[in-house]
């Protein structure tokens, strides 16, 4: 499932919002079973990584992370 995060993310930056809408779960899920773990990974980025709580904040695959 963190790859198919990653491949969603690739095609166009989200927030946890579209995530939680694609993949049916909530956005806590999201941001606790796919975005942190990737963000720790180095595999995604955040838009506004100083204001971590921005509720504007999106999502992006890293180009390493890209066909991993």
């Amino acid at each position: 499932m963190l790859q198919l995060v990653v491949d969603i993310l690739a095609e166009r930056p989200g927030s946890a919002a579209e995530l939680a809408a694609i993949l049916g779960k909530t956005q806590k899920h999201i941001r606790t079973q796919y975005l942190q773990p990737l963000l720790d990974q180095g595999r995604i980025t955040r838009s506004n990584p100083e204001k971590l709580t921005d509720p504007g904040q999106v999502y992006a695959a890293t180009n390493s992370s890209v066909g991993q």
